[in-house]
């Protein structure tokens, strides 16, 4: 018998057996290869490609880098502000409020919030690499605090940056703020101001410096959240809000606002306009003189916003969140830049004016509209004040990746977009 011979059908089975192999092998190859590519399943949520490999890396592999750690020290109230309104976290309280600590993760930053009382130089990380002091100094009694915070930086080895959120004086003079920007051991890499002035804004030499809002008045309890239906409504079968407008302020001797009061009075509006006009100011309300603050914002078509000590102020914004067009007085007061420029660069959909005399006919004007425009002037007003906020959001990660993402020394491969 020929050893070579085999038979036919064992040389069969043999050849479907190799076929098979042959079918595994590149069934499973063409599936590795797409699934690297993100070409199996939906194709709308396709896996880009891996990015090339560095030669610094130590790693095979190559990912995006860890997410810069950033600290965020508040001790303004601009800074609850900014960390829940503008960027959505939120605060635990620890010790009764003496601390109270948030985290935020972006895809690019890692942020840790430490405010209260109990804050202080001493107290936060030693060897945090990147920091954002949020501070007051609107007045000649809260700079020796926030220069106690700046003074303190030079003493802290770990850190490579500073950003500066500030709450400036309200009446536009900031020298003293000058050598702290200008001198390179504050390590100070962007700064976000209320009230800037002039030379902040165009001074040479000083790190970038932008405007950012007053915001709401969060330690009287403005709410985080107003229900878009109670921010828009009443729906247009349901008709007007229940005021034209209204005007609750206090009034200073020979200011504007008396002024503004005296434009409504003549202007045949004051009975279909809710007023309270103190000639106090309170730096502390009671929870149903909150509560009833907020309702009328929200029962009225128009809010009546003269300046106070300084143009801009906190009724603005929570005009705008209530869906209540604020009606803003557009003076400069003491200041040598726009304190409106944010406002007005965004669009802001307030009503400006440069003189109180003419509020009867704006008034007169809006008693005419209809529901329907009315409310679609609510919706408007209240989707503004939205994107006004993700604009803000923006610009803040922004500024701490373009500040602190070249200073990361410790990483050497950092991602860029």
């Amino acid at each position: 018998e020929n050893s070579g011979w085999m038979h036919p059908r064992k040389r069969d089975a043999l050849r479907v057996i190799a076929l098979t192999c042959l079918v595994i092998f590149f069934g499973a190859s063409f599936i590795h290869s797409h699934i690297q590519t993100g070409q199996v399943g939906d194709r709308s949520t396709r896996i880009p490609p891996t990015e090339p490999q560095r030669m610094d890396s130590p790693s095979t592999f190559t990912t995006r880098a860890p997410r810069l750690k950033v600290e965020v020290w508040s001790k303004g109230s601009i800074g609850q502000y900014l960390w829940e309104h503008v960027l959505g976290g939120t605060v635990e309280e620890r010790m009764g409020g003496i601390w109270s600590y948030g985290a935020l993760q972006t895809d690019r930053v890692a942020y840790t919030l430490r405010t209260g009382p109990g804050v202080l130089p001493a107290k936060v990380p030693k060897n945090a690499p990147f920091a954002i002091l949020v501070l007051n100094a609107h007045n000649d009694e809260k700079i020796p605090l926030a220069r106690q915070w700046l003074d303190a930086i030079p003493a802290m080895p770990a850190l490579r940056g500073v950003g500066l959120v500030l709450h400036a004086q309200e009446n536009c003079t900031n020298p003293w703020l000058l050598p702290f920007l200008r001198e390179p051991q504050y390590l100070i890499k962007f700064v976000f101001v209320v009230y800037p002035t002039q030379d902040l804004m165009t001074h040479p030499g000083l790190p970038p410096v932008q405007p950012w809002p007053l915001g709401v008045a969060t330690y009287r309890g403005f709410p985080l959240h107003i229900p878009t239906e109670n921010a828009t409504g009443p729906s247009p079968r349901q008709g007007r809000r229940q005021y034209l407008c209204n005007y609750q302020a206090t009034i200073y001797k020979g200011s504007s606002r008396e002024a503004a009061l005296a434009a409504l009075e003549s202007s045949g509006f004051m009975d279909h306009c809710f007023v309270n006009a103190r000639r106090e100011w309170l730096a502390s309300e009671s929870p149903a003189q909150a509560q009833s603050y907020q309702e009328i914002l929200l029962r009225s078509e128009y809010t009546i916003a003269p300046a106070g000590l300084s143009t801009e102020c906190y009724r603005f914004y929570e005009a705008f969140a209530s869906g209540s067009t604020p009606i803003i007085e557009d003076t400069p007061k003491d200041c040598d830049y726009d304190p409106l420029a944010l406002l007005k660069s965004l669009d802001a959909p307030a009503i400006f004016v440069k003189s109180w005399s003419e509020l009867p006919a704006i008034l007169k004007a809006a008693s005419t509209q209809t529901p329907q425009k009315l409310n679609a002037q609510r919706r408007r007003v209240v989707a503004w004040y939205g994107r006004f906020k993700a604009v803000l959001q923006e610009r803040f990660h922004a500024a701490v990746l373009t500040a602190f993402t070249g200073l990361d020394s410790g990483n050497r491969t950092i991602y860029r977009a």
